[in-house]
């Protein structure tokens, strides 16, 4: 066999190789960036998710505390019309602080 003949077969080998090569690590560099574009685009779903979630939370808050006052409010006056009614002192002696 001629030696140049194999010396062209064996850099036309190693160039194809080459060029797979390459081509593959493109690929793999390509969809390294895209997984991690997919990360960072999921923290943020994720983050904005959890601050509509604490808003939530602080709306209820707000409101339940809002309500739990207004309830105090109406048991305080409903307690002093029925003390009042039956001529029950108001103070500590009747179960209250």
């Amino acid at each position: 066999m001629d030696v140049a003949k194999v010396e062209k077969v064996e850099a036309e080998l190693n160039a194809f190789i080459t060029k797979r090569a390459t081509q593959r690590d493109k690929a793999n560099a390509e969809a390294d960036l895209w997984a991690m574009s997919e990360r960072r685009h999921r923290a943020q779903l994720r983050e904005e998710r959890l601050r509509e979630r604490l808003a939530y939370h602080q709306a209820m808050l707000r409101a339940h505390s809002e309500n739990f006052e207004e309830l105090l409010r109406r048991h305080h006056v409903g307690l002093r019309l029925c003390e009042e009614a039956l001529g029950i002192a108001a103070g500590p002696g009747n179960g209250r602080a």
